[in-house]
């Protein structure tokens, strides 16, 4: 929250989101002391899971970038277990240098997934 305040383009990039979540309590709570309250916290992995659901479901693909290898692969592993039949068009690690990032960028655009998860 403080650093939107200065960095245009991460305020510009959360703006930007269909959907923004208020994911901690305290997120709830500042909202209320600056005046501009959040009806409700919504945690993350709650919605994650909801989401896999309905992708399992309706036959949509998933992204999944971020954490290290190996928690990545295990998480992929248990989804494609909870959520039989998901699509996993891709998955990367958050563990990139910058000079990577647009390739990182092109293959999470050529993977054609519907949904990118961030960790």
């Amino acid at each position: 929250m403080v650093k939107l305040r200065h960095d245009e383009h991460l305020r510009d990039s959360l703006l930007d989101c269909d959907v923004l979540l208020a994911d901690g309590q305290s997120v709830v709570w500042a909202s209320r002391l600056l005046r501009r309250p959040v009806p409700e916290r919504v945690a993350g992995i709650d919605l994650f899971e909801r989401l896999l659901e309905l992708a399992a479901l309706d036959g949509w693909s998933v992204y999944l970038l971020g954490a290290t290898p190996d928690v990545l692969a295990t998480l992929q592993e248990r989804v494609s277990e909870r959520f039989v039949g998901l699509k996993i068009a891709g998955a990367h690690d958050g563990y990139f240098a910058d000079a990577e990032s647009g390739p990182v960028a092109t293959g999470i655009r050529d993977s054609g997934a519907d949904m990118l998860f961030l960790a």
